[in-house]
């Protein structure tokens, strides 16, 4: 399911878009994901390879906040602000922040893809 939507990614998400995964749930060994197999960019991470650096973990507390909040307004403004467009969401997501996730489904964020467990979101 996952290859199916970073495929997906690779084929409908603009080149130069901001595609993120929920950095703290996955941790430093799978921050990799999306830029590995979407060949998109994040806005925030916990990268294995490199010593923790305060604007690392700061970023991924602010990716983790839009992903915990169950108001859609402040989920797409914190977004806006760290210039993410597109959200990965799958069964992790889901189980860490079972009433966050219904807020991507507001007219704040569109659906783009869903499939097999994972959904990708558009902010608007």
């Amino acid at each position: 399911a996952q290859q199916a939507a970073f495929a997906w990614v690779q084929a409908h998400v603009p080149e130069d878009a901001i595609v993120q995964m929920e950095p703290m749930v996955r941790g430093r060994d799978h921050w990799s994901l999306i830029p590995s197999f979407a060949q998109r960019r994040m806005s925030a991470g916990l990268p294995i390879s490199l010593l923790p650096v305060r604007e690392y973990a700061e970023g991924s507390a602010q990716v983790q906040q839009i992903y915990r909040t169950n108001d859609p307004r402040e989920a797409r403004q914190l977004a806006k602000e760290r210039g993410i467009q597109y959200f990965y969401i799958d069964e992790e997501d889901r189980a860490a922040y079972p009433d966050g996730i219904e807020k991507f489904g507001a007219a704040y964020f569109e659906r783009s893809y869903d499939s097999n467990g994972v959904t990708i979101v558009r902010v608007r």
